[in-house]
């Protein structure tokens, strides 16, 4: 059995990065791409023939397919990401709450109303 030559690893992590060493930004996710591709391809058995060049080039472009493009309005997809959490969260309290105790209903009151009780203060 003989695995994937390191030169050949090199080779498609060299191409990936170049691909995209204009854009600093992306520096750190490049590089944890290919520390990705290095641990995949070293366990690789190279049984099969890997075109370098097609496997680096699919890569490249997963990645330019998954970036966001220019003039994308994000904020509507960001305040989702931020506030579905949050909402879920609200829910489950709400849910646990027992319509039979007093002091819960009045800590939910106080919950939706943001009212202070600094009675216990």
């Amino acid at each position: 059995m003989q695995y994937f030559p390191v030169e050949d690893i090199d080779y498609i992590c060299n191409k990936i990065y170049k691909n995209f060493e204009e854009n600093k930004r992306l520096t750190s996710y490049i590089d944890q791409v290919n520390n990705k591709v290095r641990n995949y391809l070293k366990k690789k058995i190279k049984a099969e023939e890997i075109d370098c060049d097609k496997f680096a080039k699919i890569i490249v472009d997963k990645i330019k397919s998954r970036m966001i493009k220019e003039n994308t309005h994000v904020g509507i997809l960001a305040t989702q990401s931020v506030g579905e959490p949050v909402t879920q969260s609200a829910l489950s309290y709400f849910h646990k709450l027992n319509t039979n105790d007093n002091n819960e209903l009045k800590e939910l009151y106080k919950l939706t109303h943001n009212k202070m009780d600094y009675s216990i203060m």
